[in-house]
């Protein structure tokens, strides 16, 4: 929304719709919108439609579109009947990617997608993030429909620092090997596999910022953890930059802004290869298995100096071309607004 507020003309009034179920909530600064009137409603599932419908109707709404979870789709879609107004539909995560070992799973996502794919038929035009997902929708719905529009990283804001004077201020060692990872800590952020990292690299300081959903965690005593439920960007900014690498193993991702966040700041990533992360040009990619993840970590730390260093700049270029806000303004700006 902070990124909309930016690429927006003046004369373009911004709306944000939400439930009461966030009114009131402690945000940090960072999510201060100024230009945005933000609407709160009761959350009731059946009325919540139509309450946004006569919002929308009230404030003379010509486009409306989410934010969040795209099973939103339908409130979009009963907005729009009989009316001038029309919907874009953001997927945010990666709807493809199924999990192959359980048959359950398996067949409630191929149900999500057919509830799904009426939602895109119907929409002014479907946007994704993940450029795999693009890719396999454009061969039935065509360019037009579908659009790819890689996430915004504020490349102003996460940007390279001097490691040691961040560390000082940190209070972390310059001779201590640093890793980081961003996120909330459960199964499908790979944190099982983190885990494990943890107790067999003693040697190493893993630094875990993100709400705690893996049980086990808090059974474990550790001497090289530091952990964070939560901080604001710009102390994210100087967590990344004092880390060697950054971690970030997810099981499924949409489109993956933590390790991107830590490129733009320099910091190499190791990631898992599916599909929203393998295209990272210039990440240390990753099958989900212990004993390969757990060699490519110690074989980056082995890495010269002078290694080391290519790799992060490379990382801050790949970002500065592939999503930084510059980069992507205009293409926001054409999808949105036309």
């Amino acid at each position: 929304m902070k990124f909309y507020e930016k690429i927006f003309p003046k004369d373009v009034k911004i709306f944000l719709f939400t439930t009461n179920k966030y009114e009131g909530e402690n945000f940090h600064k960072d999510y201060v919108l100024k230009k945005t009137k933000i609407f709160y409603s009761d959350y009731n599932f059946f009325k919540l439609p139509f309450v946004f419908r006569k919002f929308c109707k009230e404030n003379q709404i010509e486009r409306v579109i989410n934010i969040g979870c795209h099973s939103s789709g339908f409130i979009l879609l009963f907005s729009t009947i009989f009316s001038k107004r029309d919907y874009l539909l953001h997927i945010l995560g990666d709807i493809f990617h199924l999990n192959k070992n359980n048959f359950f799973n398996r067949l409630k996502r191929f149900l999500d997608l057919l509830n799904l794919f009426p939602i895109i038929l119907l929409s002014k035009k479907t946007i994704t993030g993940s450029f795999s997902d693009y890719q396999r929708f454009i061969h039935f719905l065509g360019e037009k429909k579908i659009k790819f529009l890689p996430g915004p990283v504020n490349t102003d804001l996460f940007k390279p620092k001097i490691r040691d004077e961040v560390r000082k201020k940190l209070n972390l060692s310059n001779n201590k090997k640093i890793a980081i990872y961003v996120g909330r800590l459960n199964y499908l952020k790979g944190f099982d596999i983190l885990l494990n990292l943890i107790e067999r690299n003693p040697d190493i300081l893993f630094i875990l910022i993100g709400k705690n959903e893996y049980p086990d965690f808090n059974k474990k005593n550790f001497n090289n953890v530091i952990y964070l439920p939560s901080i604001d960007n710009k102390k994210l900014v100087d967590y990344y930059n004092a880390a060697d690498i950054c971690l970030f193993l997810s099981r499924k991702e949409g489109f993956g802004f933590v390790p991107r966040e830590a490129m733009s700041c320099g910091t190499p990533v190791l990631v898992s290869e599916i599909p929203s992360l393998k295209i990272l040009g210039p990440a240390i990619t990753t099958p989900h298995n212990l004993d390969v993840v757990q060699k490519k970590l110690r074989n980056f730390f082995n890495l010269p100096k002078n290694k080391k260093k290519l790799i992060s700049t490379k990382s801050r270029d790949y970002i500065l071309k592939e999503c930084s806000e510059d980069s992507i303004k205009e293409d926001y700006q054409s999808v949105f607004l036309s």
